[in-house]
């Protein structure tokens, strides 16, 4: 089924030149920027000259390990239209409730499918434009969904309609024909609807919508993307609490930073006549996110130590939050380590200074690993 508003899309061999076109530059200047830094670290200097060996290296790795496969995808792949569905989809919405909130399930089977695929979307993850389309679809003199129990299948006018929309659910939409089909037998094959083509059904017929395996409105397994932790008073408080100290840090460093350019314009007292003033900035732009980052971190463990009185799935993905924020932050401290590895390495003369960043590098490696590992196991 064509959607209600038509949608552009290049010819393929249009979209790959195009494709040619841009990554052949943007692979050269990654390629630069992987020789510099190569020659940094070899020879240790801050502004190397450019080696032309290495850069075709660098060259040929990215466009083998970047471009081809982008270029590969761009010409064996599905060219689908955005936001159009082959004639013979079906669309549900189920209305759920949980304790956080409400939840909009949204289940999209294609005709060569044996089950649908679901996503659920939270009522906060809603877009303004998706409140007057859901009050279309569930009016019922409008005859764009049939269903009752909070349970509608959208008709063919009611997908024109959800496709032409330019919400969130607009973009589940895509989300959904952007996934493989998830076939399998002990899904069950769903009966056609039956009735005027343009209406989907009559009003007698309601499509049973597909639940995802283990949800009843509002339980779901641990992992599960229906399941939301609730936020208890401690964690409601603490997290108020943050954001005030979040505008405190962020109005300084405007403060300072205002104060910088007045004081450079000569206006004022001099800043660099005051080194608390300069220290205090430096340190507030240096420490600030990562104290920021620590807090929520202090949060979810506030949530997971609340989660321990509530029922055993809403604990357990609560431990799953929990450590996959831990295996984050994880992987961006690495991430950092190694930034100032290199930096260290360039910048100081002997192996000492490197050897200390090398170490606090690896002991955040192995936070990372035992973060993991405590994810996959609350995951399971």
């Amino acid at each position: 089924m064509q959607s209600a508003k038509a949608s552009f899309v290049l010819p393929r061999p249009v979209a790959i030149i195009g494709s040619v076109v841009v990554l052949t530059p943007l692979m050269a200047m990654l390629a630069v920027a992987l020789t510099m830094l190569t020659r940094m670290l070899v020879e240790r200097e801050q502004e190397p000259d450019l080696h032309l060996p290495t850069f075709w290296v660098w060259f040929a790795l990215c466009m083998a390990g970047i471009a081809v496969p982008i270029l590969i995808h761009e010409i064996r792949g599905p060219r689908h239209k955005k936001g159009d569905l082959p004639a013979g989809a079906r669309v549900w919405l189920t209305f759920l409730r949980e304790e956080a909130g409400p939840v909009t399930q949204v289940s999209l089977q294609l005709p060569e499918a044996a089950s649908p695929d679901v996503t659920l979307v939270r009522a906060h993850e809603l877009e303004p434009s998706d409140v007057p389309l859901l009050d279309e679809l569930t009016d019922v003199d409008r005859r764009l969904a049939i269903g009752s129990d909070d349970n509608y299948e959208l008709t063919a006018r009611g997908i024109a309609a959800l496709t032409a929309s330019q919400g969130t659910l607009r973009s589940i939409v895509d989300e959904l024909l952007a996934r493989p089909s998830q076939g399998g037998a002990e899904a069950g094959q769903l009966e056609p609807v039956a009735g005027d083509p343009d209406i989907g059904a009559g009003d007698a017929d309601v499509a049973a919508a597909p639940v995802s395996a283990g949800s009843d409105h509002g339980e779901s397994q641990p992992g599960s993307p229906a399941l939301t932790v609730p936020h208890g008073p401690a964690r409601r408080t603490l997290a108020r609490v943050g954001w005030v100290l979040i505008a405190v840090l962020v109005g300084l460093v405007v403060l300072l930073l205002v104060w910088r350019g007045v004081s450079d314009a000569g206006v004022g007292p001099d800043i660099d006549d005051h080194e608390w003033a300069v220290s205090l900035g430096a340190g507030s732009a240096l420490v600030g996110p990562f104290l920021i980052w620590g807090w929520f971190g202090l949060l979810h463990l506030v949530t997971l130590l609340e989660s321990r009185s509530l029922s055993r799935p809403i604990a357990a993905q609560a431990r799953e939050n929990f450590w996959f924020f831990g295996l984050c932050s994880a992987f961006v401290m690495v991430f950092l380590g190694l930034l100032v590895t290199m930096a260290v390495w360039i910048t100081t003369d002997g192996a000492l200074p490197t050897l200390i960043s090398v170490a606090v590098t690896g002991l955040f490696w192995l936070l990372g690993q035992v973060s993991l590992t405590r994810w996959r196991a609350s995951r399971r």
